[in-house]
């Protein structure tokens, strides 16, 4: 089966190929059932619509790829900025009939609630997962950019499908994650820091407030105590501060910073330090003691991270542990 289109590239490199994010296109409402349909049809085609063919007018067949044949017009798009014109192609887009849908001559079919339910259930052209997110809105998550052309193509409604889920979010496969435990969507990250951490209890988020609840229980400070890659968020640590179960030792910048400059955090000036140092010279000293760190603030590339003292009993004295944190070396 064959969707008949009009395309263009926006990078030259793609010429006559399809690109699933930089192909422009119009789907026009002629299907074309004859598997073995070639460069002869498009010229019929071409006829039928009053479009012209270039001088050279085929391109070479694409081998079995999306587009199985194109041919150039004569006609253009004007490009961007000092770019030329982008040629103009009539081309043959493949199409699979199935997966519970059945393909239109006609373009921007109506789904049934129904139908997109099982597109959802099935993950069916290119939709991986419908669910809530963290905002209380409702997420879609892509395979791949696959999913702008699948159902279009197949002559239905993207935007009429979307409508019927309630959907007010997208994301991708690799850059939206699913609690493990409250089911909710959110981003993979800020641009900074993650909001999801893997835990002995899955994968927990941070702004729907999984982790921040495992990070408070016995297990999840137990899980961080002298574990310098896998600190507490600043928001448990402060919990655990208010039970007098940890006590505050020392905040540092690190990342990527001018060695010995430090940073200022909330008005006060702290070192440069690394977490894997600063914890392998204490326990070195004091093999038997117990700390924790926590992430402070991410920046583009710096991050302000705390070191915390666990006691083994409340009203601890931490002089000592005090001189000897401001006579290592940090960084």
């Amino acid at each position: 089966m064959k969707r008949l289109i009009r395309f263009h590239n926006i990078y030259k490199s793609d010429t006559h190929e399809f690109s699933d994010c930089s192909t422009k296109y119009t789907i026009l409402p002629h299907l074309i059932k004859d598997e073995d349909a070639h460069f002869e049809t498009l010229k019929e085609f071409a006829k039928k619509l009053n479009l012209e063919i270039a001088t050279s007018d085929k391109s070479p067949e694409h081998n079995g790829k999306t587009i199985s044949h194109s041919i150039a017009l004569t006609s253009s798009v004007k490009g961007r900025g000092n770019d030329s014109n982008y040629t103009e192609y009539l081309g043959l887009y493949s199409i699979q009939d199935g997966e519970g849908l059945d393909s239109s001559e006609e373009i921007n079919k109506k789904l049934t609630l129904d139908q997109a339910r099982n597109i959802v259930e099935d993950q069916l052209f290119g939709v991986s997962a419908v669910g809530e997110n963290v905002d209380r809105g409702i997420t879609l998550i892509k395979s791949g950019w696959k999913y702008y052309h699948d159902l279009p193509m197949l002559g239905y409604d993207l935007k009429h499908f979307e409508e019927l889920m309630g959907i007010t979010d997208e994301g991708f496969d690799d850059d939206t994650y699913r609690c493990d435990n409250c089911g909710k969507f959110d981003s993979r990250d800020d641009g900074y820091e993650n909001n999801f951490s893997y835990v002995s209890e899955g994968l927990l988020g941070k702004n729907c407030g999984c982790l921040d609840e495992f990070l408070n229980s016995d297990e999840g400070l137990e899980s961080k105590i002298n574990n310098s890659d896998d600190p507490l968020t600043l928001s448990s640590a402060e919990e655990w501060q208010k039970k007098e179960e940890i006590i505050f030792l020392e905040r540092f910048i690190g990342g990527w910073t001018d060695p010995g400059r430090g940073g200022c955090y909330g008005g006060n000036t702290v070192r440069n330090g690394d977490p894997k140092l600063i914890l392998k010279q204490l326990l070195k000293i004091y093999p038997k003691k117990k700390f924790v760190f926590s992430i402070d603030e991410s920046g583009q590339f710096q991050t302000y991270f705390s070191l915390w003292y666990v006691p083994s009993k409340k009203n601890s004295k931490i002089d000592k542990l005090q001189k000897t944190l401001a006579d290592l070396k940090t960084e």
